[in-house]
């Protein structure tokens, strides 16, 4: 009897390991939307993991009765991952306004589209799949709320403007353009010298957001302190910054490097990272420009959006790319930030064909199944010859 338990444990163990060759994960597996106003905005991001090293695509399917209220960011209903590159997605809930008040839930399921051995043959089929839950309370009450943090103002140069930052996030349900207002006081803090007041960006319920202005002055050299308010947030803070000669601030910024996986196969999505540092004392506008070459031959250009990079901040500027053919390909760029140049940098790395991986899924499988035919028949045999012990 113990032999024939022992043989079922290894049969279900197999047929597991064989029916787990490809698993996806995903995280979290159930997403709560509390108090989403009728008519209103929430958000949450839910990452696809899987342990296929090589690219996979799949599709989306929303199900529930309230699967019209959902979205996936952009529309989409089809998405890519791989072992190194998981695929996270942004889940938008938008209640209609004619909604009841209540509790919803629905289901965001992940699927990916079959996978077949490109030998020609019939070869294995796999498809994996994994959900998550959606919660979601819907209200009618309008709630206002929201939260300040990362307020940042630097020295500035005679005649240039003030940078002020602050990050702002809507813990309300509706959406919020929040007045932020700034007293600027001399080093004693005994006259006001300055006043400045402006509007942040719209702000979507669970989301948050930067507020960044540049101030004009004509302030004379020295110390200075600011008190900022953010009434709908019910925040304030206490900054200090310097005016100085022009010329005594100088923007300094470095490109580490361009970084990239040695290996990927004709295909795949090479992701590649250039990796700058604002090593200066105030913020600097960036962004990478470069080149992709195969043999020598120029294949693309290369430009990243433009942004801001704050003092003793680091940016990685990514860039995806597919390679059509096998070779090894070469990435050069730099990064031009506030009109000035960082010394170029470059990376390599080398497109594969035909990968191993490929035949995985018409050979592994067929082995594991036929171990558990051979159990089975040795299972068999175990029982009759038992049986046979018996009479």
């Amino acid at each position: 009897m113990k032999f024939i338990l022992s043989c079922v444990l290894i049969f279900i163990l197999s047929f597991a390991i064989a029916s787990g060759a490809t698993t996806i994960g995903i995280s979290p597996g159930t997403m709560t939307f509390s108090k989403v106003l009728k008519g209103g905005y929430a958000e949450q991001y839910v990452q696809v993991t899987t342990n296929f090293p090589r690219n996979l695509s799949g599709h989306i399917n929303i199900i529930g009765d309230v699967a019209s209220w959902i979205q996936i960011e952009g529309n989409t209903t089809l998405f890519d991952f791989s072992a190194k590159n998981p695929f996270l997605a942004k889940i938008i809930v938008t209640p209609p306004a004619d909604a009841q008040t209540g509790n919803y839930s629905a289901i965001v399921e992940f699927v990916t589209d079959r996978i077949t051995s490109v030998s020609g043959g019939a070869g294995s089929a796999v498809k994996a799949s994994a959900a998550t839950r959606l919660n979601i309370e819907v209200v009618g009450e309008q709630i206002i709320a929201c939260i300040v943090g990362a307020y940042n103002i630097y020295s500035t140069e005679e005649n240039e403007p003030i940078d002020f930052f602050a990050m702002i996030s809507n813990t309300g349900n509706v959406r919020i353009r929040p007045k932020i207002e700034l007293n600027v006081w001399d080093q004693l803090q005994q006259n006001l010298v300055l006043k400045y007041e402006f509007n942040a960006p719209e702000i979507l319920p669970t989301t948050g957001r930067e507020a960044a202005a540049k101030i004009a002055q004509k302030l004379g050299l020295g110390q200075y302190w600011v008190d900022v308010t953010v009434p709908d947030c019910k925040s304030t803070e206490l900054l200090t910054f310097s005016v100085v000669e022009r010329g005594t601030i100088a923007d300094d910024g470095s490109l580490h490097g361009i970084f990239v996986r040695p290996f990927f196969y004709v295909g795949d999505i090479a992701d590649i990272t250039a990796v700058f540092a604002n090593k200066g004392s105030r913020p600097v506008f960036a962004k990478f420009k470069g080149q992709i070459s195969l043999n020598n031959k120029l294949l693309q250009l290369l430009e990243t959006d433009e942004v801001q990079v704050r003092p003793n901040q680091q940016e990685d500027f990514k860039i995806f790319y597919t390679p059509e053919k096998a070779g090894i390909y070469e990435i050069q760029g730099r990064v031009n930030y506030n009109n000035k140049l960082t010394y170029e940098k470059s990376a390599t790395f080398t497109a594969l064909k035909n990968p191993e991986q490929q035949y995985t899924f018409t050979f592994w499988p067929l082995l594991i199944y036929l171990l558990i035919f051979l159990l089975i028949i040795l299972l068999i045999n175990k029982i009759r010859e038992e049986l046979k012990k018996k009479r």
